[in-house]
């Protein structure tokens, strides 16, 4: 395509780009060494073709199911019992999910955590009533390869895998190796732990390193960022501190909205992250796990200052339209800090803007077949973000599709090496 054409497609790609009703489409050949043959350093993050582990509005079909989660239900989920060739057994250590409540009875939220541990306080998602919201969610799994889900109110859910962590023993991964911990609660500003709540362009730097979070030597922390009370419709941004604040978001809400995102974010200088929002909220931030400093081993993540890499609104970002595929190409390898070689997966923030209608969005490799997964999901006018770890496809890029009209941002946080 000449560049016109590439720099204007966008717009029309991104109109006919949001069609999430609650799936998870990632799908493509990942270019990307398939599970079986992987091998990644401990800790190290394998990218699959996604599958859809979950989803309670379905009888059969599925490794696991309905009915609907009653009121204050936990369940227990074993990812190498859904028979997915991509999970070799008893090789994974964490796995990386988007989780998505749909059509619930009343306000609540979601905790995720691995089995063997206690139920922790931090949850993963916050939603009202008949709600669909989706997030991306780092879970350790137990040793057997199970992880649970609570709902504190009568919900549908469905889980997405979109890729695993090779075990980390002894919780020392390899350099960029990732490590699930059982999620801990560092703020809220509603009991003013780590701050108070936050005014119009309020900041603060939050340490997430030291006792039961990450140690010192973490290159990069994986949080829960949940906004609840905004008085006005804006956004957050979380960065390392220590440098000047970008041009992203993490979370976009608007008045009296409750939302959640996860945020994979350097850290910065003093063990710190730095938290920003456009106006007064209250802010809570569970940590969900950590990475490894140092030299990346295969599957190692490396952290970059986040950067927008993409946004329909401005025309920007390296992209063009499929019209056979009716899909949005985002071209990243060798620009905005990835390297041309040596990059396997790539870790994004991905906001639906002001979408046409009710649907969804789905990420995954370019070149690929589009998976029966999601990635977002939306009501009409709703701006929803969401992490998306993503494998690079055939022209080192990803691909977007969703039934519906909307604009589309993407920022770029970091990368996982190949192995």
């Amino acid at each position: 395509m000449n560049a016109t054409t590439r720099r204007r497609a966008p717009l029309r790609a991104l109109s006919v780009l949001v069609a999430l009703s609650s799936a998870i489409v990632l799908t493509t050949t990942v270019h990307v060494a398939p599970a079986s043959a992987a091998s990644p350093g401990r800790g190290g993050f394998v990218p699959i073709t996604p599958f859809r582990l979950l989803d309670t509005r379905e009888s059969r079909g599925l490794p696991y199911s309905g009915p609907a989660f009653g009121i204050g239900e936990t369940r227990t989920f074993n990812v190498y019992s859904a028979g997915n060739f991509q999970i070799p057994s008893g090789q994974v250590g964490s796995l990386a999910l988007n989780v998505t409540a749909v059509d619930s009875a009343g306000a609540g939220h979601l905790v995720v955590w691995p089995s063997d541990a206690p139920k922790p306080t931090a949850s993963v998602l916050n939603f009202g009533g008949g709600d669909t919201v989706p997030n991306a969610v780092a879970v350790k799994v137990s040793a057997s390869g199970s992880f649970n889900v609570y709902a504190h109110n009568a919900t549908q859910v469905v889980v997405d895998v979109m890729g695993y962590y090779a075990p980390a023993p002894g919780d020392s991964p390899d350099g960029g190796g990732f490590v699930g911990v059982t999620p801990k609660r560092l703020m809220d500003t509603r009991e003013r732990i780590g701050a108070g709540t936050l005014g119009d362009g309020g900041q603060v730097s939050l340490n997430v390193t030291g006792a039961g979070a990450a140690p010192a030597s973490a290159g990069a922390v994986v949080l829960n960022v949940t906004v609840t009370n905004p008085t006005n419709g804006g956004f957050v941004s979380v960065w390392p501190s220590g440098v000047s604040q970008p041009t992203v978001s993490n979370l976009n809400y608007v008045r009296g909205e409750t939302v959640a995102n996860q945020v994979t974010v350097k850290v910065g200088s003093g063990g710190s992250v730095e938290v920003f929002s456009k106006f007064r909220t209250d802010v809570i931030v569970d940590i969900m796990g950590w990475y490894a400093g140092g030299a990346p081993a295969p599957g190692g993540f490396v952290p970059l200052s986040p950067v927008r890499v993409m946004d329909s609104r401005l025309i920007l970002g390296d992209v063009n339209y499929d019209a056979v595929t009716d899909t949005v190409i985002l071209h990243l390898r060798g620009a905005n800090g990835l390297p041309a070689t040596g990059v396997g997966a790539v870790s994004l923030n991905v906001t639906a803007v002001e979408p046409d209608a009710a649907s969804y969005l789905t990420v995954w490799p370019d070149g690929a077949k589009r998976p029966l997964s999601s990635n977002l999901n939306f009501v009409v006018t709703q701006t929803v973000p969401n992490a998306v770890s993503v494998g690079l496809g055939n022209e080192g890029g990803v691909e977007f599709y969703s039934p519906a009209f909307m604009d589309l941002v993407a920022d770029l946080g970091g990368y996982f090496t190949t192995a």
